[in-house]
């Protein structure tokens, strides 16, 4: 991953467009996750979200959201298992809006796997 970053650095263009800062930062966020460096993880993915948003790619941002959600429960700070039960619910009531149910139960079983916020 690490030698795929450095690849697309060398060849990447001075000007960066949403689309190439939006796979970068997808692909930051996947070698930060499988690092479980969960700060940057975290950090990528809401830069992602945050191009999605402005994008109204509204089925990629709903599947962001997931992402977020997964780096915060395995962040694991104080306020994050919360935030990702919001962040569950916001991409759940997305997919259902948008009628896919694969993602939906994948949803479910998140927000019912939640570990408790004791």
């Amino acid at each position: 991953a690490h030698e795929t970053l450095l690849q697309a650095e060398e060849y990447s263009y001075p000007v960066k467009h949403n689309g190439e800062i939006q796979e970068r930062a997808s692909a930051e966020f996947e070698l930060a996750c499988a690092e479980k460096r969960w700060n940057d993880a975290v950090n990528f993915i809401e830069k992602s979200i945050e191009i999605m948003k402005s994008s109204k790619h509204h089925w990629g941002l709903a599947r962001r959201l997931i992402d977020l959600g997964d780096s915060l429960v395995g962040r694991n700070e104080p306020g994050d298992l919360e935030r990702a039960q919001g962040i569950y619910q916001q991409s759940l009531d997305m997919f259902t809006e948008m009628g896919a149910p694969g993602y939906i139960k994948v949803l479910e079983e998140r927000l019912r796997e939640l570990p408790s916020r004791n």
